[in-house]
């Protein structure tokens, strides 16, 4: 029999948001790029590269979505510009330009963005702030990885600020969301924009990814 608590937190927007994007979220954890970061063998080039995309990616969230957010639930911390910038800088930067087809990919995105309301905006939010959390997994076998410490300025910046309240900020977020998306609309519209950013991610990624395949094919056929 399912308990009124099971049933309440099946009911809350929040995790409507949750089922929407678990199974993009699950097939980007397979990818190349995903796995060298977990298993910290990813090449600095293509953690620059990455982090270059990201870039492209909150400097289009923090133009077009953090100043439409109800000021309830906007909070200076969800600007992580900053943080890459520095990243990017400490790690030396990326040596090619982004290809074309990820920068159009996140232009369409920003431009898809446009006409929603603003409580359908929190569903980028919810997956954005959400991947903080697996940050705070990431950042040791990436400190291997690149062979840095795992300190503030040495590149991991993205990963690691505000990491010591991470949980209980996004805990705190996922309330607001259920707060603010009390209505069914404002709730479905929320977890499309929500599924639409994982999408994003998840083409991101996989684009990444094939370079990689692609590099390794290369350096075999060489040797």
């Amino acid at each position: 029999m399912t308990s009124p608590d099971t049933k309440h937190a099946a009911a809350l927007p929040s995790t409507l948001l949750r089922a929407t994007i678990a199974g993009e979220h699950t097939s980007i954890e397979q990818l190349a790029v995903a796995r060298a970061m977990v298993e910290g063998t990813i090449e600095r080039e293509t953690y620059l590269t990455l982090l270059q995309h990201m870039l492209a990616l909150h400097t289009v969230v923090e133009s077009d979505v953090l100043p439409a957010l109800p000021e309830s639930i906007a909070s200076p911390s969800m600007a992580r510009v900053p943080a890459l910038l520095r990243d990017l800088a400490a790690l030396g930067g990326a040596r090619k330009p982004m290809d074309a087809g990820s920068v159009d990919r996140i232009a369409r995105f920003g431009s898809s963005l446009a006409t929603e309301t603003p409580l359908a905006l929190l569903g980028v939010i919810y997956v954005l702030e959400g991947s903080r959390m697996g940050s705070m997994v990431l950042y040791e076998p990436l400190a291997r990885a690149l062979s840095i410490q795992p300190s503030p300025g040495a590149g991991l910046d993205y990963h690691m600020e505000g990491m010591g309240e991470t949980p209980l900020r996004f805990r705190a977020l996922k309330a607001q969301i259920d707060a603010a998306l009390e209505d069914t609309g404002d709730a479905t519209s929320a977890a499309s924009v929500a599924g639409r950013t994982m999408a994003l991610l998840h083409e991101l990624y996989s684009s990444i990814s094939r370079t990689m395949s692609n590099e390794s094919t290369e350096t075999a056929q060489a040797a």
